[in-house]
């Protein structure tokens, strides 16, 4: 999981929309979407919950399902907020802060009481 956090959040798929991920790339586009296709993109978001919550180590502090939800939800706000923002330094800030923020997170050692 720390893998995955350390390479999504870059400048490299911050400045590659087009050939990132798709999920981060149409989340702002999703609200005005479809019917049809706010579903198909609820369906990915259920999978990637799953998948991520699969990758989560067991913690007594917090569910699986909750940690997932907040890492996914940090990914895509982080990415879009890092392309929305026309400051670079605050753009490389937002990466890396959520980045580390989300990889403490993660480890095992981090949700010892």
């Amino acid at each position: 999981m720390a893998h995955l956090l350390q390479n999504y959040l870059t400048e490299a798929h911050r400045d590659a929309p087009g050939t990132g991920c798709a999920m981060g790339a149409s989340l702002g586009d999703m609200t005005r979407g479809s019917k049809s296709a706010r579903a198909l993109y609820t369906e990915r978001v259920k999978r990637k919950l799953a998948f991520f919550s699969a990758l989560l180590p067991s913690s007594q502090r917090s569910d699986k399902s909750g940690r997932a939800l907040l890492i996914l939800t940090a990914l895509l706000g982080a990415l879009n907020l890092s392309r929305a923002v026309s400051d670079p330094n605050l753009s490389r800030e937002i990466l890396h802060g959520v980045r580390e923020e989300l990889i403490g997170l993660v480890k095992p050692a981090s949700h010892t009481s």
